[in-house]
């Protein structure tokens, strides 16, 4: 719905430099005047660079919604590595990084603290890129399964 209004309110404003514009120029063209012309080089240019903004709005939530999956994916490849862990040690680890290979990069939205442990049961938790409220995804053990708590 958001993306919608933005949409719309981007192409109106589009429209009204593009108007702005043809006025400018053909005052600038018809009275020989550099201000009219100036005022349409304006307008055209802020045209351009609002519609180039607003036919990216699509892309931001594609983008979310792969870094949501990503995240998921990598927090669901931890989990037999800390099933294996509590096998041997009898607890889970406290440290995240204990199962971590070296080699397997954090995603983007695992940047910051994404495990919790108080060695009888873990959670992951990390933040939804795509509101603007606070909302996060909590994978739970038991269930193995995803919840997205709204906030």
């Amino acid at each position: 719905m958001l993306t919608h209004v933005l949409k719309l309110y981007g192409i109106g404003t589009a429209a009204a430099f593009v108007a702005v514009a043809a006025v400018g120029f053909g005052a600038g063209h018809k009275y020989k005047s550099r201000v009219a012309s100036w005022v349409g080089t304006i307008a055209v240019s802020l045209s351009v660079s609002i519609f180039i903004q607003f036919i990216s709005i699509p892309f931001g939530p594609m983008l979310a919604s792969h870094d949501i999956e990503e995240a998921k994916k990598y927090c669901e490849y931890l989990v037999p590595r800390l099933n294996d862990h509590k096998l041997k040690t009898g607890s889970y680890p406290t440290d995240v990084n204990e199962v971590i290979p070296w080699w397997k990069p954090r995603p983007r939205l695992l940047e910051n603290r994404f495990y919790l442990s108080d060695g009888q049961d873990f959670e992951f938790d990390f933040p939804d890129p795509r509101g603007f409220t606070f909302n996060i995804f909590i994978y739970h053990r038991e269930r193995m399964e995803w919840e997205l708590i709204e906030d």
